[in-house]
């Protein structure tokens, strides 16, 4: 099992949303693209080390299973991820990696609802025309979708996905900014479907509408900031709760000592017309230090945000975060129906004590490189009697609601 130790997170004031921000979960485990699946059995932790993707249970106090540490892909070249579950209960699994050049190639995998992996996909590999990383993807009854940046038209490109994670036709959408950290989701207003991204300044957070053809439709900015202050970007996580919608997102203070795309872990509340109702830091850090791909996950009352945290630079050390959001369940329409709204496993799966990700299928090519406390909210001080780690002191930072 691994430890917890804890370390402050910026107070946030002023909410009618927000009833209190826990304090910051750290493992002590290097590692990258911290995500939490909300399920029965249990609730899972994955993240990216070693070029591979892993996942392990997740325990009512925010504990991991090292031991019961499964990998997924079977591979050991990959760099950015993105996973969904299926309306059927299996998994598609999204990743980049580098041949050549950074986010060159791109691969699709699918698993079953008992976590085998199935089906094993190259999209391209040493393809410079496509930006593979950060890539929005949905599993949903509608259609599967990826999107990337594709450098032909400076905009989105978009793959339509068969059952087994093949694409099947992609379509070239300029209109859209930057698909590069952005989240697909069916908009819980008109069920068209909508691509939350950053603009191509990082100026503005936005959400691109489209029909389930592919056939884009219109924009709306959801809230713009000073470019010559901050800039915001990659919305990598989008909730929908109740009556509101909550956004994850990174936020940058324009500031020398600031590294390449590091920076706050911020969170917008919108209503379910997509109109801003709220922005607050959540989790801040100083010049060298910074935090990107924010991640979200919602429990009875409880949003999960999950993040990277990059240290003691340079080199620098990333590793996986964590912090509990205790939520105002009445502000969200919900005060009588504290119910999950997360991503849920909808099938059976395995206990995690082995890793069955023997491929059945041979894995293949496609034809697209050319273009292509508890969780309520209230901490418990009795896990700090379980794990004899050391504890980070809070950090001094300013409580911040508007950039």
């Amino acid at each position: 099992m691994i430890g917890l130790v804890f370390s402050g997170t910026v107070p946030v004031q002023n909410s009618a949303h927000i009833v209190e921000v826990g304090e910051e979960v750290d493992w002590g485990v290097g590692g990258a693209w911290a995500r939490v699946l909300i399920q029965e059995p249990g609730d899972l932790f994955f993240y990216a080390a070693g070029g591979e993707f892993f996942r392990m249970d997740l325990l009512d106090d925010y504990s991991l299973m090292e031991e019961e540490k499964v990998p997924l892909s079977g591979r050991t070249n990959l760099d950015d991820h993105s996973i969904q579950v299926c309306p059927d209960g299996s998994y598609l699994h999204a990743a980049s990696g580098k041949t050549k050049e950074t986010n060159d190639s791109g691969y699709m995998m699918m698993y079953d609802s008992s976590w085998n992996r199935i089906y094993s996909h190259v999209l391209a590999e040493d393809n410079p025309e496509i930006a593979y990383n950060d890539m929005p993807l949905i599993c949903h009854e509608r259609g599967r979708f990826v999107a990337f940046i594709d450098f032909d038209v400076w905009g989105t490109i978009v793959y339509e996905l068969d059952e087994t994670g093949l694409p099947k036709r992609e379509v070239k959408i300029p209109e859209i900014g930057l698909a590069e950290g952005g989240t697909f989701l069916e908009d819980p207003n008109t069920g068209d479907l909508a691509l939350v991204t950053s603009n191509h300044d990082n100026s503005a957070i936005e959400v691109n509408f489209l029909d389930w053809d592919l056939n884009f439709k219109n924009t709306k900015t959801l809230f713009e900031i000073d470019v010559g202050v901050d800039r915001n970007y990659w919305p990598q996580a989008v909730e929908v709760i109740g009556d509101r919608i909550v956004v994850a997102y990174v936020n940058q203070p324009r500031q020398e000592g600031r590294l390449s795309d590091w920076g706050d872990m911020w969170l917008a509340i919108l209503d379910r017309e997509w109109n801003l109702i709220e922005r607050h830091a959540i989790v801040t850090e100083e010049e060298q230090d910074g935090c990107m791909r924010p991640g979200l996950a919602y429990k009875d009352g409880t949003l999960i945000y999950t993040y990277d945290k990059i240290l003691n630079h340079p080199p620098g050390d990333v590793t996986p975060r964590l912090v509990p959001i205790e939520l105002n369940l009445e502000a969200f329409g919900l005060l009588d129906e504290p119910l999950d709204t997360g991503t849920k496993d909808t099938g059976s799966r395995d206990t995690g004590n082995e890793d069955t990700g023997t491929p059945t299928e041979p894995e293949t090519s496609c034809s697209c490189a050319a273009s292509g406390a508890s969780r309520s909210g209230t901490w418990t001080w009795l896990v700090l009697g379980l794990f004899f780690l050391r504890r980070k002191s809070p950090l001094e930072v300013p409580s911040r609601t508007n950039p």
